[in-house]
C-alpha cells in the first residue's frame, strides 16, 4: 500500500481550502496578499507538527530548507516579522476553516458526524483562593477568605495532581 507523500498532504490542504474560499462570504479586501492565506495555513501547520513555534527558528528553516518551502508554495522567503504579523491576524480564518473541515468530513462516513461533542477531561484553576474540602463539605466559607469562586470544586489531574477549578468532561 502507498503511503501519501509530503507533497500529497500539501495538495488536500489547498484543495479543501480552495473549496472553503468558495464559500466564504466575504472575500479580502485590498491589494493582495504577496503570501495567500493558505499557504500560510499549510506552513503554520507543518511547523506546529515539527514543534518549531518561534518565528525566528521558522524563518531559519525555511533558510535551510528551500526546496521543502517550493513544494509548499514560496517563491520567496518571508521575513520573520511579516509570518508573525500574519500568524497573529490568522486566528478566526482558521476557526471558520476548522469548522468548515468537520463539515466536509461529515460526508465522508457516519463515523465522522458532529452529533456529539468530546472533549479531554482538561482542568483549569478558578481564580481566587482555593476552599478546603472540608469547609466545603460543612458549607462554611472561611473568616477573611475573599474573592472565593464557590461554584468550582476539587479535581485530581494525573500531571498537576490535586486543582481546585473546573473540568471539562466527556458528554454522557
Amino acid at each position: 500500500m502507498l503511503k501519501p507523500t509530503f507533497a500529497d498532504y500539501v495538495r488536500l490542504v489547498y484543495t479543501l481550502f480552495e473549496e472553503f474560499e468558495q464559500q466564504m462570504v466575504a472575500p479580502h479586501r485590498g491589494r493582495p496578499f504577496t503570501y495567500p492565506q493558505k499557504l500560510l495555513i499549510v506552513f503554520f501547520t507543518i511547523m506546529h507538527f515539527r514543534r518549531i513555534f518561534r518565528f525566528k527558528a521558522q524563518h531559519r528553516w525555511l533558510q535551510t530548507h528551500r526546496q521543502l518551502a517550493k513544494e509548499i508554495g514560496f517563491r520567496s522567503i518571508p521575513h520573520r516579522t511579516t509570518l508573525s504579523r500574519r500568524y497573529k491576524k490568522l486566528y478566526e480564518l482558521i476557526q471558520a476553516f476548522i469548522a468548515f473541515l468537520g463539515w466536509w468530513a461529515e460526508e465522508l462516513d457516519e463515523a465522522f458526524n458532529s452529533h456529539t461533542l468530546y472533549e479531554d477531561k482538561s482542568l483549569f484553576k478558578a481564580q481566587g483562593p482555593v476552599w478546603h474540602r472540608s469547609d466545603q463539605k460543612a458549607g462554611c466559607i472561611p473568616e477573611g477568605l475573599r474573592n472565593l469562586d464557590t461554584d468550582a470544586s476539587w479535581c485530581k489531574s494525573g500531571y498537576h495532581g490535586w486543582v481546585y477549578g473546573y473540568g471539562l468532561c466527556k458528554p454522557s
